[in-house]
């Protein structure tokens, strides 16, 4: 009987446990960057602070909708700091609209914008 129990009990706390959510921006960031082995909200000498600052690039992280601020950021926070512009982008599956919009912007910019995606 005991053993029942014991079994019971971690079945049901299994069902329990929930995957990792990510649900706000600052959630998505910390994940990526944390990742990809970068420092977390960098501040600029203007108080303004880079997402995530890797070696190579300056990342804004932002949801899909907001593709132009993070392109403006984005090539703002790599002229400050020396690095090349990036963004990373927080998509839902019928979003791939901004990813085409920041694309088709960022071949037009003096310094060509990396983009990655993350899936909401």
């Amino acid at each position: 009987m005991k053993r029942f129990f014991i079994l019971l009990l971690i079945i049901i706390l299994s069902a329990c446990a929930k995957p990792l959510e990510l649900k706000s921006e600052k959630d998505f960031q910390r994940y990526w960057c944390d990742k990809m082995g970068g420092q977390v909200e960098y501040v600029l000498p203007d108080s303004t602070r880079v997402d995530c600052l890797l070696s190579d690039y300056a990342v804004e992280v932002d949801f899909g909708k907001k593709w132009a601020e993070a392109v403006g950021q984005s090539l703002y926070y790599a002229e400050i700091t020396g690095r090349n512009p990036g963004i990373l982008l927080i998509l839902a599956d019928d979003e791939e609209r901004f990813l085409r919009r920041a694309e088709k912007a960022s071949a037009g910019a003096k310094k060509k914008v990396k983009i990655w995606t993350i899936k909401k």
